[in-house]
Protein backbone atom coordinates (compact mmCIF):
# COMPACT_ATOMS: atom_id res chain seq x y z
CA UNK A 1 0.00 0.00 0.00
CA UNK A 2 1.08 3.38 -0.86
CA UNK A 3 0.02 5.86 1.02
CA UNK A 4 1.21 9.74 1.76
CA UNK A 5 -0.39 13.47 3.13
CA UNK A 6 -0.63 16.18 0.64
CA UNK A 7 -2.04 19.87 -0.07
CA UNK A 8 -4.36 21.02 -2.60
CA UNK A 9 -4.64 24.20 -3.71
CA UNK A 10 -7.66 24.76 -3.86
CA UNK A 11 -9.06 23.18 -0.58
CA UNK A 12 -7.94 24.14 2.97
CA UNK A 13 -8.03 20.35 4.01
CA UNK A 14 -5.49 18.16 4.32
CA UNK A 15 -5.77 14.75 1.48
CA UNK A 16 -4.37 11.62 1.43
CA UNK A 17 -3.46 9.91 -2.16
CA UNK A 18 -3.28 6.14 -1.99
CA UNK A 19 -2.81 3.37 -4.51
CA UNK A 20 -2.47 -0.42 -3.91
CA UNK A 21 1.09 -0.58 -6.12
CA UNK A 22 3.16 0.80 -7.83
CA UNK A 23 1.92 1.98 -11.44
CA UNK A 24 -1.99 1.42 -9.63
CA UNK A 25 -4.08 4.40 -10.43
CA UNK A 26 -4.10 6.50 -7.61
CA UNK A 27 -7.17 7.79 -5.43
CA UNK A 28 -7.89 10.54 -2.90
CA UNK A 29 -9.75 11.28 0.09
CA UNK A 30 -10.23 14.19 2.55
CA UNK A 31 -8.90 13.78 5.64
CA UNK A 32 -11.02 15.83 8.90
CA UNK A 33 -7.57 18.06 9.30
CA UNK A 34 -7.43 21.78 8.61
CA UNK A 35 -4.56 22.87 6.67
CA UNK A 36 -4.05 25.37 9.45
CA UNK A 37 -4.46 22.96 12.37
CA UNK A 38 -1.47 23.60 15.13
CA UNK A 39 -1.46 19.70 15.61
CA UNK A 40 -1.39 18.85 12.15
CA UNK A 41 1.54 16.54 12.19
CA UNK A 42 0.19 14.02 14.82
CA UNK A 43 -3.11 14.14 13.24
CA UNK A 44 -2.23 13.74 9.80
CA UNK A 45 0.05 10.36 11.11
CA UNK A 46 -2.67 8.84 12.70
CA UNK A 47 -5.14 9.42 10.55
CA UNK A 48 -3.22 7.58 7.34
CA UNK A 49 -2.44 4.77 10.30
CA UNK A 50 -6.31 4.60 10.55
CA UNK A 51 -7.01 4.88 6.84
CA UNK A 52 -4.23 2.20 6.08
CA UNK A 53 -5.95 0.33 8.00
CA UNK A 54 -9.57 0.73 6.37
CA UNK A 55 -7.72 0.30 3.39
CA UNK A 56 -6.25 -2.64 3.55
CA UNK A 57 -9.29 -4.60 5.14
CA UNK A 58 -11.71 -3.30 2.60
CA UNK A 59 -8.82 -5.00 -0.07
CA UNK A 60 -8.99 -8.35 1.94
CA UNK A 61 -12.92 -7.97 1.41
CA UNK A 62 -13.71 -7.00 5.06
CA UNK A 63 -14.61 -3.50 4.41
CA UNK A 64 -18.14 -2.12 5.85
CA UNK A 65 -20.96 -3.89 4.89
CA UNK A 66 -22.60 -2.90 1.88
CA UNK A 67 -19.21 -0.13 0.92
CA UNK A 68 -20.09 -0.37 -2.51
CA UNK A 69 -23.80 1.71 -1.32
CA UNK A 70 -21.66 4.67 0.55
CA UNK A 71 -20.18 7.87 -1.24
CA UNK A 72 -16.53 6.37 -1.89
CA UNK A 73 -17.57 6.02 -5.89
CA UNK A 74 -18.32 10.20 -6.22
CA UNK A 75 -15.02 11.75 -6.56
CA UNK A 76 -14.20 9.06 -9.34
CA UNK A 77 -17.78 9.64 -11.02
CA UNK A 78 -17.36 12.97 -11.39
CA UNK A 79 -13.42 13.16 -13.07
CA UNK A 80 -14.72 10.74 -15.67
CA UNK A 81 -18.10 12.68 -16.05
CA UNK A 82 -16.66 16.10 -16.74
CA UNK A 83 -13.44 17.47 -17.40
CA UNK A 84 -11.09 20.35 -17.40
CA UNK A 85 -12.30 23.12 -15.33
CA UNK A 86 -15.82 21.59 -15.09
CA UNK A 87 -14.82 18.52 -12.72
CA UNK A 88 -12.62 20.98 -10.55
CA UNK A 89 -15.50 23.41 -9.89
CA UNK A 90 -17.92 20.12 -8.78
CA UNK A 91 -15.22 18.48 -7.16
CA UNK A 92 -14.93 21.72 -4.94
CA UNK A 93 -18.62 21.60 -4.49
CA UNK A 94 -18.80 17.58 -3.59
CA UNK A 95 -15.56 18.31 -0.82
CA UNK A 96 -17.92 20.43 0.86
CA UNK A 97 -20.86 18.01 0.37
CA UNK A 98 -18.82 15.57 2.06
CA UNK A 99 -17.62 17.09 4.70
CA UNK A 100 -21.32 17.45 5.99
CA UNK A 101 -22.13 14.30 4.92
CA UNK A 102 -19.77 12.90 7.68
CA UNK A 103 -20.62 15.80 9.88
CA UNK A 104 -24.50 14.56 9.82
CA UNK A 105 -23.89 10.81 9.65
CA UNK A 106 -24.80 10.09 6.32
CA UNK A 107 -22.62 6.98 5.53
CA UNK A 108 -24.54 6.95 1.59
CA UNK A 109 -27.60 7.70 -0.31
CA UNK A 110 -29.69 5.65 1.16
CA UNK A 111 -29.55 6.90 4.10
CA UNK A 112 -30.30 10.85 3.01
CA UNK A 113 -33.99 12.45 3.15
CA UNK A 114 -35.40 15.37 1.58
CA UNK A 115 -35.85 17.55 5.01
CA UNK A 116 -31.85 16.99 5.45
CA UNK A 117 -31.27 18.57 2.04
CA UNK A 118 -32.91 21.69 3.87
CA UNK A 119 -30.97 21.67 6.96
CA UNK A 120 -27.75 21.81 4.22
CA UNK A 121 -28.92 25.44 3.39
CA UNK A 122 -28.66 26.65 7.78
CA UNK A 123 -25.71 24.46 8.24
CA UNK A 124 -23.69 25.56 5.05
CA UNK A 125 -24.23 29.38 5.23
CA UNK A 126 -23.30 29.19 8.97
CA UNK A 127 -19.71 28.53 7.80
CA UNK A 128 -17.12 31.33 6.38
CA UNK A 129 -15.02 31.47 3.23
CA UNK A 130 -11.30 30.02 4.13
CA UNK A 131 -9.45 33.02 2.59
CA UNK A 132 -11.81 36.21 3.25
CA UNK A 133 -13.48 34.86 6.26
CA UNK A 134 -16.91 36.26 4.97
CA UNK A 135 -19.80 33.81 5.44
CA UNK A 136 -20.91 31.42 2.56
CA UNK A 137 -23.84 32.77 0.15
CA UNK A 138 -27.27 31.22 -0.22
CA UNK A 139 -25.95 30.73 -3.80
CA UNK A 140 -23.21 28.54 -2.98
CA UNK A 141 -25.36 26.39 -0.92
CA UNK A 142 -28.26 26.27 -3.64
CA UNK A 143 -25.18 25.63 -6.29
CA UNK A 144 -23.54 22.44 -3.87
CA UNK A 145 -27.08 21.03 -3.55
CA UNK A 146 -27.68 21.10 -7.47
CA UNK A 147 -24.69 19.05 -7.92
CA UNK A 148 -25.36 16.65 -5.00
CA UNK A 149 -28.94 16.18 -7.10
CA UNK A 150 -26.56 15.46 -10.23
CA UNK A 151 -24.83 13.01 -7.89
CA UNK A 152 -28.02 11.12 -6.48
CA UNK A 153 -29.32 10.81 -10.24
CA UNK A 154 -26.40 8.68 -10.83
CA UNK A 155 -27.25 6.78 -7.54
CA UNK A 156 -30.54 6.20 -8.90
CA UNK A 157 -28.83 4.61 -12.04
CA UNK A 158 -26.52 2.52 -10.09
CA UNK A 159 -29.65 1.04 -8.13
CA UNK A 160 -27.86 2.69 -5.00
CA UNK A 161 -31.12 4.59 -4.10
CA UNK A 162 -34.95 4.11 -5.75
CA UNK A 163 -35.61 7.57 -5.91
CA UNK A 164 -33.84 11.08 -5.92
CA UNK A 165 -34.59 13.04 -2.97
CA UNK A 166 -33.27 16.21 -4.03
CA UNK A 167 -35.35 16.21 -7.30
CA UNK A 168 -37.72 19.49 -7.72
CA UNK A 169 -36.85 20.51 -4.10
CA UNK A 170 -37.60 23.95 -5.23
CA UNK A 171 -34.67 25.69 -3.80
CA UNK A 172 -33.62 28.81 -6.04
CA UNK A 173 -30.72 31.06 -5.96
CA UNK A 174 -31.00 34.96 -4.75
CA UNK A 175 -31.01 37.19 -7.48
CA UNK A 176 -27.58 39.07 -7.37
CA UNK A 177 -26.65 42.42 -9.18
CA UNK A 178 -25.14 42.32 -12.70
CA UNK A 179 -21.52 42.68 -13.85
CA UNK A 180 -21.10 46.09 -14.16
CA UNK A 181 -19.65 47.61 -17.84
CA UNK A 182 -16.66 49.34 -17.06
CA UNK A 183 -16.64 53.42 -17.60
CA UNK A 184 -13.88 55.31 -19.72
CA UNK A 185 -13.54 56.86 -16.54
CA UNK A 186 -12.83 53.83 -13.97
CA UNK A 187 -11.15 52.30 -16.91
CA UNK A 188 -8.31 54.77 -16.70
CA UNK A 189 -8.07 55.05 -12.94
CA UNK A 190 -8.01 51.00 -13.08
CA UNK A 191 -5.08 51.21 -15.51
CA UNK A 192 -3.00 53.95 -13.67
CA UNK A 193 -2.64 52.02 -10.13
CA UNK A 194 -1.87 48.66 -12.01
CA UNK A 195 1.45 50.34 -13.15
CA UNK A 196 2.58 49.94 -9.73
CA UNK A 197 0.91 46.38 -9.84
CA UNK A 198 2.27 43.46 -10.75
CA UNK A 199 2.86 42.52 -13.99
CA UNK A 200 0.30 39.32 -14.70
CA UNK A 201 -2.16 42.00 -13.05
CA UNK A 202 -1.77 44.60 -15.38
CA UNK A 203 -1.19 42.40 -18.47
CA UNK A 204 -4.52 40.09 -17.25
CA UNK A 205 -6.58 43.56 -17.44
CA UNK A 206 -5.00 44.71 -20.56
CA UNK A 207 -5.87 41.27 -22.41
CA UNK A 208 -9.65 40.72 -20.92
CA UNK A 209 -10.96 44.72 -21.75
CA UNK A 210 -9.63 44.22 -25.57
CA UNK A 211 -10.77 40.62 -26.43
CA UNK A 212 -13.19 39.92 -23.52
CA UNK A 213 -11.57 36.65 -22.75
CA UNK A 214 -12.26 35.59 -19.37
CA UNK A 215 -9.71 35.55 -16.46
CA UNK A 216 -8.04 32.17 -16.84
CA UNK A 217 -8.00 32.42 -20.92
CA UNK A 218 -5.97 35.38 -20.30
CA UNK A 219 -2.82 33.71 -20.07
CA UNK A 220 -2.12 33.24 -23.81
CA UNK A 221 0.50 30.88 -24.81
CA UNK A 222 2.93 31.66 -27.41
CA UNK A 223 2.24 28.43 -29.29
CA UNK A 224 -1.51 29.29 -29.45
CA UNK A 225 -0.89 32.42 -31.61
CA UNK A 226 -1.18 31.77 -35.04
CA UNK A 227 0.96 34.67 -37.01
CA UNK A 228 -0.01 33.39 -40.15
CA UNK A 229 -3.54 33.65 -40.51
CA UNK A 230 -3.58 36.62 -36.95
CA UNK A 231 -5.36 34.11 -34.94
CA UNK A 232 -5.12 33.23 -31.30
CA UNK A 233 -6.31 29.84 -30.58
CA UNK A 234 -8.28 29.19 -27.17
CA UNK A 235 -7.96 25.27 -26.93
CA UNK A 236 -9.34 24.52 -23.66
CA UNK A 237 -11.66 27.27 -22.52
CA UNK A 238 -14.80 26.97 -20.37
CA UNK A 239 -16.83 24.01 -21.01
CA UNK A 240 -14.03 22.50 -21.82
CA UNK A 241 -12.02 21.38 -25.13
CA UNK A 242 -15.14 20.82 -27.45
CA UNK A 243 -15.82 24.14 -27.10
CA UNK A 244 -12.09 25.70 -28.32
CA UNK A 245 -12.45 28.78 -30.58
CA UNK A 246 -10.17 31.07 -32.10
CA UNK A 247 -10.06 35.54 -31.71
CA UNK A 248 -8.47 37.68 -33.99
CA UNK A 249 -5.01 39.34 -32.67
CA UNK A 250 -6.31 42.15 -32.16
CA UNK A 251 -3.90 45.07 -32.78
CA UNK A 252 -4.11 46.66 -29.01
CA UNK A 253 -2.54 43.18 -27.58
CA UNK A 254 -0.11 42.73 -30.58
CA UNK A 255 2.95 44.31 -28.72
CA UNK A 256 2.51 42.18 -25.80
CA UNK A 257 2.37 39.31 -27.88
CA UNK A 258 5.20 40.25 -29.82
CA UNK A 259 7.46 40.80 -26.99
CA UNK A 260 6.21 37.23 -25.36
CA UNK A 261 7.80 36.06 -28.93
CA UNK A 262 11.46 37.83 -28.53
CA UNK A 263 11.90 36.83 -24.78
CA UNK A 264 11.03 33.23 -25.73
CA UNK A 265 8.25 33.09 -23.41
CA UNK A 266 5.82 29.93 -23.53
CA UNK A 267 3.07 31.91 -22.22
CA UNK A 268 2.17 35.62 -21.51
CA UNK A 269 2.54 35.73 -17.93
CA UNK A 270 1.93 32.90 -14.83
CA UNK A 271 -0.72 33.23 -12.86
CA UNK A 272 -0.51 33.46 -8.98
CA UNK A 273 -2.28 30.58 -6.49
CA UNK A 274 -6.12 32.05 -6.71
CA UNK A 275 -6.06 35.21 -9.05
CA UNK A 276 -9.87 35.73 -8.24
CA UNK A 277 -9.64 36.77 -4.87
CA UNK A 278 -6.07 39.06 -5.46
CA UNK A 279 -8.54 40.70 -8.16
CA UNK A 280 -11.06 41.41 -5.30
CA UNK A 281 -8.68 43.04 -2.91
CA UNK A 282 -7.64 45.06 -6.07
CA UNK A 283 -10.74 46.81 -6.65
CA UNK A 284 -11.79 47.24 -3.18
CA UNK A 285 -8.73 48.89 -2.56
CA UNK A 286 -9.51 51.30 -5.09
CA UNK A 287 -13.19 51.63 -4.02
CA UNK A 288 -14.86 50.02 -6.87
CA UNK A 289 -16.39 46.95 -5.04
CA UNK A 290 -19.47 46.67 -7.93
CA UNK A 291 -16.23 45.83 -10.33
CA UNK A 292 -14.75 42.20 -11.04
CA UNK A 293 -12.42 41.25 -13.44
CA UNK A 294 -15.19 39.74 -15.27
CA UNK A 295 -16.86 42.93 -15.62
CA UNK A 296 -14.23 43.06 -19.08
CA UNK A 297 -16.03 40.87 -20.24
CA UNK A 298 -19.20 42.57 -19.89
CA UNK A 299 -17.25 45.68 -21.07
CA UNK A 300 -15.70 44.45 -24.55
CA UNK A 301 -19.43 42.89 -25.55
CA UNK A 302 -21.28 45.80 -24.72
CA UNK A 303 -18.62 48.22 -26.23
CA UNK A 304 -18.52 46.28 -29.61
CA UNK A 305 -22.44 46.07 -30.19
CA UNK A 306 -22.43 49.66 -29.19
CA UNK A 307 -19.94 50.40 -32.21
CA UNK A 308 -22.30 48.55 -34.29
CA UNK A 309 -20.72 45.19 -34.46
CA UNK A 310 -23.35 42.27 -35.27
CA UNK A 311 -24.62 39.97 -32.33
CA UNK A 312 -24.23 36.93 -34.15
CA UNK A 313 -20.19 38.19 -35.07
CA UNK A 314 -20.04 39.38 -31.05
CA UNK A 315 -21.08 36.09 -30.11
CA UNK A 316 -18.29 34.42 -32.19
CA UNK A 317 -16.20 36.80 -31.15
CA UNK A 318 -16.25 35.56 -27.08
CA UNK A 319 -17.57 32.20 -28.03
CA UNK A 320 -21.13 32.31 -26.88
CA UNK A 321 -23.43 29.41 -27.50
CA UNK A 322 -26.76 31.61 -27.18
CA UNK A 323 -28.29 34.48 -27.36
CA UNK A 324 -29.78 34.01 -24.70
CA UNK A 325 -26.09 34.39 -22.68
CA UNK A 326 -24.92 37.23 -24.40
CA UNK A 327 -27.84 38.93 -23.44
CA UNK A 328 -26.57 38.83 -19.99
CA UNK A 329 -23.53 40.54 -21.09
CA UNK A 330 -25.47 43.84 -22.90
CA UNK A 331 -25.56 46.66 -20.99
CA UNK A 332 -27.40 49.39 -23.11
CA UNK A 333 -27.58 52.52 -21.72
CA UNK A 334 -30.45 55.62 -21.83
CA UNK A 335 -27.95 57.31 -24.39
CA UNK A 336 -27.75 54.06 -26.18
CA UNK A 337 -31.71 54.21 -26.70
CA UNK A 338 -31.33 57.90 -27.64
CA UNK A 339 -28.64 57.77 -30.01
CA UNK A 340 -30.60 55.40 -31.87
CA UNK A 341 -34.31 57.32 -31.17
CA UNK A 342 -33.09 60.04 -33.35
CA UNK A 343 -31.93 57.88 -36.08
CA UNK A 344 -35.58 57.58 -36.67
CA UNK A 345 -35.59 61.40 -37.03
CA UNK A 346 -35.41 63.49 -39.73
CA UNK A 347 -36.91 63.78 -43.15
CA UNK A 348 -39.18 60.37 -42.52
CA UNK A 349 -40.66 61.29 -39.33
CA UNK A 350 -44.01 62.95 -41.00
CA UNK A 351 -44.72 59.56 -42.96
CA UNK A 352 -44.24 57.91 -39.79
CA UNK A 353 -46.99 59.61 -38.30
CA UNK A 354 -49.43 58.66 -41.48
CA UNK A 355 -48.68 61.57 -44.01
CA UNK A 356 -46.49 61.79 -46.90
CA UNK A 357 -44.01 64.67 -46.86
CA UNK A 358 -44.81 67.00 -49.61
CA UNK A 359 -43.12 66.74 -52.72
CA UNK A 360 -41.36 70.42 -53.60
CA UNK A 361 -41.71 72.05 -56.76
CA UNK A 362 -39.10 72.48 -59.05
CA UNK A 363 -38.28 76.37 -59.40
Amino acid sequence: MILSAFDRKDSPWVWAQFASGPGVKKRYRRLAIRKDDPDRERKVRAALHQLEGVLLSEDAGGGVPGSSANWEWVSDWIFSRWQGSTAKTYAKQWEALREWLEWAHIPGPAMLTREMLFDYLHYRTAQKKFRSGLLITKNTAVGEIKTLAQILEEAVRRGLISANPARRLGVTREETADKAEISADEEKRIRCALRAGPVWMRLSFHVGISTGLRLRETALEARAVRWDDQQISIANPKGGKRRGFSIPLYPSIRPDLEEMRRSGREVLFEFPDVPSVEWRKFFDGLGMPHVSFHCTRVTFITRGLRAGIPENVMMKMVNHGSTLISRIYQRWTHADVMRYASLLAGPSAPAARGRSPRAKRSP
